[in-house]
């Protein structure tokens, strides 16, 4: 003997609204976990940077000055440099930033000093951006991933500097 039962599913429409609905919810969700990874990655780059330029020491060993004219005539000072790196943090690159009262220009490297090395290397100012040097503050710069940070508080002075050839 067969028993006919007379059920009912779930129409169609209420079981895409269903489905829809559990979609968004998990979208939802996997969001805001997203946010919170990122937060905590950031938050982690941000402390190791920090440590990084904390342990960022460098010393100037020589700087020299030069002019010289460019393969297009301009005059340029060709600063010459010999760092150190005294500290226990890679120093990805540098920031140098060439002073004259009242003005000033800067460039950063491309140079990396390993930890307990030197390193020597040139840039070249325009001498019409400058026509005298009388301070130079090299800033070190630290990476981590990619997120530079520059490391003020370990900047070298070089106040008795004075690049002016007539």
């Amino acid at each position: 003997m067969l028993i006919k039962m007379k059920k009912k599913g779930v129409s169609p429409l209420v079981a895409t609204v269903l489905l829809i609905a559990i979609v968004i919810i998990i979208a939802i969700l996997i969001w805001f976990w997203y946010n919170q990874y990122l937060k905590e990655l950031g938050e982690k780059t941000d402390t190791q940077l920090v440590q990084q330029c904390t342990n960022a020491e460098m010393q100037i060993r020589t700087i020299t000055c030069s002019e010289i004219t460019n393969t297009s005539g301009s005059a340029i000072y060709r600063l010459d440099f010999d760092i150190a790196n005294t500290g226990s943090s890679r120093i990805a690159s540098l920031l140098i930033i060439a002073k004259n009262p009242g003005t000033s220009t800067s460039k950063q490297t491309a140079e990396v000093i390993a930890e307990g090395t030197a390193s020597e290397f040139s840039i070249d100012i325009l001498k019409a951006d400058l026509t005298t040097i009388s301070e130079l503050e090299i800033i070190p710069i630290v990476k981590s991933g990619l997120t530079s940070k520059n490391c003020n508080e370990q900047a070298e002075f070089s106040e008795e500097f004075i690049c002016a050839i007539p």
